[in-house]
């Protein structure tokens, strides 16, 4: 037997699928795709970018592609776990806890803005280490070994490929005069 129109399990069901539609279907896949077009409008405009303005390795194309690429892969990450349907409604609209999600949210880029007045002042790679360890802490990351070995292995990851590897100038501090770089 069929709802009649004006049955509350109806109209809960209509609610309910409007809700699915409208936090965990259409937004994120409209999110997705807009994130997809972003990264291929980067990667067509750096085309056309010389070498004359940098002067050097890897050239100025490299940042903006590198940038372009992550952000087709978290594109198609979106939407591929989205079509998986493993973005449950609750999973995205409450916590775990069935709390809000904004406040985690809120502290890291609280966090990031505070990094960044914290730059040139520590240096790269103490600056690195307190956004990764407090950025771990935020994501509820409870073991104390590993955030330290994520506070350690990633700035010294991140020295190596931007400091060595792509030999762009970061900012000293602390560490890097004990290092001597």
């Amino acid at each position: 037997m069929a709802d009649a129109p004006g049955d509350p399990v109806s109209v809960a069901r209509v609610t309910e699928y409007r809700r699915f539609l409208s936090s965990t279907f259409v937004v994120p896949v409209l999110i997705g795709v807009g994130l997809a077009v972003f990264a291929i409008m980067i990667l067509v405009d750096t085309g056309s970018y010389t070498a004359k303005f940098a002067g050097g390795d890897p050239g100025p194309q490299i940042y903006p592609r590198m940038i372009a690429v992550a952000s087709l892969v978290a594109s198609a990450f979106l939407i591929y776990g989205v079509f998986r349907k493993t973005l449950a409604t609750r999973e995205v609209t409450e916590g775990k806890d069935g709390g809000d999600l904004s406040w985690p949210l809120i502290l890291e880029i609280a966090v990031v803005i505070g990094c960044t007045f914290l730059f040139p002042h520590l240096g790269f790679m103490l600056t690195l280490a307190v956004l990764v360890g407090l950025t771990a802490l935020i994501m509820g990351m409870r073991t104390w070994w590993h955030i330290l070995l994520l506070v350690v292995v990633a700035p010294l990851v991140a020295w190596l490929l931007f400091g060595l590897l792509f030999k762009l100038p970061l900012p000293t501090g602390p560490i890097e005069t004990l290092m001597g770089i």
